[in-house]
């Protein structure tokens, strides 16, 4: 990390115009990337050149910023490693080559989800979006559960403001999930992000359940949201069968001795080229990086991702958003336009109170909004 993380006196908030410039130049990125893995993904694409070429897009343009002679220089490159999931598999699945050896190419029809991330300076923007390979026009449950994505999606984003409660957003992804004869997935969680942190404790659930309590707070002015909506036409119970994991994340907490010189060496490098984001193993160098990350989820240093997945023949959509909270506007930085006319769906939304925060502007007045 930057020498300058630690300081405690500088303004890492949205109060700073240089932080505001940081998260959008990472969301510029991450929207690069995504417009050209979108474009990529193509019937006979292969996934492995795709989580490849995402992250490269990231590090190239990174390349390009905070680089001039005299210039402070900065962490900075993939927030969260291009993942590609297809069909039942729901997320996290980012391969190396040799996992890449053993994955089917895309064919006409395959639901994809795409998620990845830029970080400048610890600043990230992440963003996920879901297509269907081919050019033909979507309809079914396909469509639907695309469509109650991208709409719970939009109601929450107008909803992100000073004064609204986390559950009252998680009730209106709830209720979006109803209106479409959809499920959201159990599990997922909303995070707000600070500098080198992906997932604070600040969560909103997708689905309020028993086992899936979290803390009630308010959305408060200056804040930064990673908005994760997953969406599925089955019950909304994802699995883990048990898969090799191919995301991680260095841990923040643990002090804990490695003994392997192949543990040491992948965690040096994680700390160097990756700091407190998630990676791919692809995304490592060590020639014994497998066996290294072996000894350092046991040590708990590292944590996978584990990779969930739907029951086979459902639909699952993934769409994902960093979301700015200024005092003055809700600002959604990683974003590509829906192709509303190619996902057709005779659902629609009906409930007053979506209908009204759909309406409501993104530009925020004095007096907090509790009325969601």
């Amino acid at each position: 990390m930057a020498d300058n993380y630690e300081e405690q006196d500088e303004d890492t908030t949205l109060t700073n115009p240089l932080v505001v410039e940081k998260y959008k130049f990472a969301a510029r990125f991450a929207n690069k990337a995504m417009d050209e893995v979108k474009k990529g993904a193509v019937e006979g694409a292969s996934v492995f050149d795709l989580c490849c070429l995402g992250d490269k897009i990231i590090l190239d343009e990174c390349a390009k910023v905070y680089c001039k002679k005299g210039e402070s220089q900065v962490d900075k490159g993939i927030g969260f490693p291009t993942s590609i999931s297809v069909n039942d598999v729901v997320c996290h699945f980012s391969p190396d080559a040799e996992e890449g050896k053993n994955t089917k190419p895309l064919h006409e029809g395959d639901v994809v989800r795409i998620d990845l991330g830029c970080q400048i300076d610890g600043y990230v923007s992440t963003f996920a979006d879901t297509l269907v390979v081919g050019k033909e026009t979507v309809t079914g449950k396909k469509a639907d559960v695309i469509r109650a994505a991208q709409s719970a999606l939009d109601i929450v984003t107008h909803a992100l403001r000073p004064g609204v409660s986390y559950y009252a957003i998680t009730n209106l992804i709830e209720k979006v999930a109803q209106e479409y004869g959809v499920n959201s997935a159990e599990g997922v969680l909303s995070h707000r992000t600070s500098r080198y942190i992906i997932d604070t404790v600040h969560v909103i659930t997708g689905k309020d359940t028993p086992e899936g309590k979290v803390r009630d707070m308010e959305i408060e002015e200056n804040e930064v949201w990673a908005i994760d909506i997953v969406m599925t036409t089955g019950t909304g119970k994802l699995k883990n069968k048990e898969s090799r994991p191919l995301v991680y994340k260095k841990t923040l907490d643990s002090s804990h001795q490695l003994k392997l010189q192949a543990s040491r060496d992948v965690l040096n490098e994680v700390n160097q080229k990756c700091q407190t984001f998630p990676f791919s193993v692809r995304n490592l160098t060590q020639k014994r990086a497998r066996i290294g990350l072996q000894e350092c989820v046991r040590s708990d240093v590292i944590d996978p991702y584990p990779i969930l997945y739907e029951k086979e023949g459902e639909h699952v959509a993934h769409v994902k958003s960093t979301i700015l909270v200024t005092p003055s506007k809700i600002e959604r930085i990683t974003c590509t336009k829906f192709d509303e006319a190619r996902y057709q769906t005779e659902k629609k939304i009906t409930d007053a109170a979506l209908l009204d925060w759909q309406l409501k502007s993104l530009k925020l007045k004095d007096k907090k909004d509790k009325s969601a």
